[in-house]
């Protein structure tokens, strides 16, 4: 499961005096109270068809990933994340007003991973039915989202 802040903190506590030989910072964050943030688990999403198939797509150094069990879905959702997405922005006009726009996000954007969570049918994925995020290590469902489909089966 997912550490708690207090758990992070013990562990910032117990580090070794090595590292303080060493010219680290952590003493000094220490000394001033600072608590360093806990890592988070890298997530990933994960896409089922209709067939039951997974695959799973994450982003490395700014290029998604993708890992499936079966190499023709996992090919369809490769060809799917080279299609640009429309996405609702907000921004405040000259007079203080908020307005929307909508705009073509293309996937070498890096609002696009971000934006992709509501808009997967946008790429038309055929049998797509259940979006999920999910850490990547483990692979266990942060939260569910299968019910943003629908029935497209």
């Amino acid at each position: 499961m997912a550490g708690t802040y207090v758990d992070a903190e013990a562990r910032t506590e117990a580090a070794p005096p090595a590292a303080a030989e060493a010219g680290s910072t952590a003493p000094a964050a220490a000394a001033t109270g600072a608590v360093p943030s806990p890592q988070t688990a890298k997530k990933a999403y994960e896409l089922i068809n209709a067939q039951s198939h997974r695959a799973y797509v994450w982003w490395e150094s700014d290029a998604p990933t993708v890992d499936a069990d079966d190499p023709a879905f996992r090919r369809r959702v490769q060809r799917a994340l080279q299609k640009p997405i429309w996405s609702r922005e907000d921004e405040i006009d000259e007079f203080g007003m908020r307005s929307d726009r909508i705009v073509l996000i293309q996937p070498d954007d890096p609002r696009y991973r971000s934006r992709l969570l509501w808009r997967w049918d946008q790429l038309k994925i055929r049998g797509l039915v259940a979006v999920d995020v999910v850490t990547l290590p483990d692979r266990q469902s942060v939260r569910g989202f299968a019910p943003l489909l629908g029935n497209r089966a």
